[in-house]
């Protein structure tokens, strides 16, 4: 009796918390890689955020698709960045979300100023508790 209300608790944790999720261990090691890549000099902490080579909006390739696109390739790609605490973070699967995007990352090559990193640096935990367009 006492090993069934077991397994039902435990039934009713796991419905609760799928496997699938990530763990909080998991976050921790994609954090330590990704700021330890910014050490190695690979990433900034600020700068438009690196896309996957060849990818695609709407079947387009994204330099096909938007106009000054190889321009963003000017500066190192950073942790964060103007686009992502403007809300154009997640998925670029539509033209505008990749033009709004580049939009971003342009202005702030543009723009660039030790303030304005910090400005980003700052607003980016509250971007983060956003979970709007993020996936």
């Amino acid at each position: 009796m006492r090993s069934d209300r077991r397994e039902a608790r435990a039934e009713e944790r796991s419905a609760r918390h799928p496997r699938w999720r990530l763990h909080p261990q998991d976050l921790d090691r994609r954090a330590a890689a990704t700021v330890q890549r910014g050490v190695q000099g690979n990433l900034s902490l600020v700068g438009p955020r690196p896309h996957a080579i060849h990818a695609k909006a709407e079947n387009r390739l994204y330099d096909e698709a938007v106009d000054g696109y190889f321009a963003r390739h000017r500066v190192k790609p950073g942790i964060t960045g103007w686009a992502q605490i403007s809300g154009w973070r997640g998925e670029t699967d539509t033209h505008e979300k990749i033009q709004r995007r580049v939009e971003h990352d342009l202005y702030y090559i543009e723009n660039w100023s030790v303030l304005f990193d910090l400005f980003i640096l700052a607003k980016t935990p509250i971007a983060l508790a956003k979970t709007e367009n993020a996936y």
